[in-house]
């Protein structure tokens, strides 16, 4: 899920990133430029404090788009029992799994570890300090899988902070960060199985996991303010500070690889098929065990994790596809038009 497809170029990327961060630098003689788009976070039931976040980057999507509090609510863990992917006449019910992440988080943030229900498979996006961040954690005593999503108002818009990928999508994407993002993985997730569904070539031979949204019992949101943005005066949103994505659980017999050359082939000719809808990265694509089918398990709308409209051609190599990525990175932190 990482930009771990972009390292052939990652070290240009990186020291465009640092002259990007240079260039940030004002003057304290030079005037403020009160033009520049502001996001401003809060506790939804503390608004007397408040983060704020000024940059020529910002734009509305991330922060005012992304998140359908209709449809999130539409597809959260189903109130009932929740059959098992591989055993479907076993099942767990909602109040249980429930509680068992209910414990992973009481346990993260009072630094207890290893965690009683939970083993850890990413965490390297997580700030144990700030408690913030995205943890990937698959459930001991059932099938499931959570990536777990935490924010306050103070991280939530310290992009820098969040290491050298996050800072990436920040420029390409106008401000967007990896909480965010889960947003788009059950739409797009839908929205990939509808086109391969309809492609021969990929109908019977690629597989996803379910996936559902998950509240705590007494879920803190965010306030989030927009202002000096082109299509209003003022953009109001409220988003969840902490939710989870709870996924069926892969029986995984190999991850495709960059040095197979066929892996290559057949992730890229998929993600030409699909627009790239999903994230390249070919760590992404793995091989389920019995069936042979190849299973995506990260679900990101890609266009949205890097600011990307459209995709203008069909990519026939890997690194035909980084260097463009390159350049648009590059576009993106130095050649923006400014407000």
């Amino acid at each position: 899920m990482t930009l771990g497809i972009y390292r052939p170029s990652s070290v240009i990327i990186y020291a465009l990133l640092l002259g990007s961060l240079s260039i940030q630098a004002r003057s304290i003689h030079r005037s403020q430029n009160n033009r520049l788009p502001i996001v401003t976070i809060n506790w939804q039931d503390k608004p007397e404090k408040r983060f704020q976040l000024k940059s020529r980057y910002l734009e509305p999507y991330p922060f005012f788009e992304l998140f359908n509090h209709n449809y999130f609510y539409e597809n959260l863990l189903p109130t009932g029992p929740i059959s098992f992917r591989y055993e479907p006449e076993k099942s767990v019910d909602n109040k249980t799994l429930s509680m068992l992440i209910e414990d992973l988080i009481e346990e993260i943030k009072h630094h207890k570890h290893p965690y009683s229900h939970f083993t850890i498979l990413r965490d390297r996006n997580f700030n144990y300090k700030h408690l913030s961040g995205l943890i990937i954690a698959r459930c001991n005593d059932y099938p499931f899988v959570v990536k777990l999503f935490i924010e306050n108002p103070e991280t939530f818009i310290r992009p820098f902070r969040k290491g050298f990928v996050p800072a990436c999508f920040f420029f390409m994407a106008g401000g967007i960060n990896r909480h965010s993002l889960g947003f788009t993985r059950i739409q797009n997730l839908k929205d990939f199985k509808q086109i391969i569904n309809k492609q021969e070539r990929w109908a019977q031979k690629v597989a996803v996991p379910r996936k559902w949204f998950w509240l705590p019992r007494e879920p803190q949101w965010l306030t989030i303010t927009g202002k000096n943005f082109k299509q209003a005066k003022e953009l109001t949103s409220s988003i969840p500070a902490t939710y989870c994505i709870v996924a069926d659980a892969i029986n995984i017999e190999r991850t495709m690889s960059f040095l197979n050359k066929h892996d290559r082939k057949e992730s890229l000719r998929l993600c030409n098929d699909v627009k790239f809808c999903i994230d390249p990265h070919i760590d992404n694509f793995m091989i389920e065990k019995g069936t042979g089918k190849i299973v995506l398990v990260d679900t990101e709308h890609f266009p949205s994790m890097v600011g990307l409209k459209e995709v203008k051609c069909v990519y026939h190599s890997q690194v035909a596809w980084y260097i463009d990525l390159s350049l648009k990175c590059a576009n993106d932190m130095f050649f923006r038009p400014k407000p």
